[in-house]
């Protein structure tokens, strides 16, 4: 799996339930945490990680998962809207 979306549930994570919690997912699902969004990382690693979310906050793990795909739909839009055809041909 991407690194990418590790970076985007942790993203989410961090801004609803701050670097503490992160930080105890982390150390739930026996997880280093240094994701390079290029890189590539075992599916396990980002199962376990969902899983020890959903232990912690109390949602199912689906609830988990589509948090981190509403983040990416922003992230993607604001990409898109804040690309001009000039930053393009760069």
């Amino acid at each position: 799996m991407k690194g990418i979306v590790f970076n985007l549930l942790e993203a989410v994570v961090r801004r609803d339930y701050g670097e503490d919690t992160w930080e105890a997912l982390l150390e739930a699902a026996a997880a280093d945490g240094a994701y390079s969004s290029l890189g590539n990382y075992p599916d396990a690693e980002m199962m376990n990680l969902v899983g020890a979310a959903s232990s912690a906050l109390k949602i199912p793990a689906d609830d988990v998962v589509r948090s981190t795909n509403i983040r990416r739909r922003r992230f993607s839009s604001a990409r898109r809207c804040n690309t001009s055809p000039s930053s393009r041909s760069r």
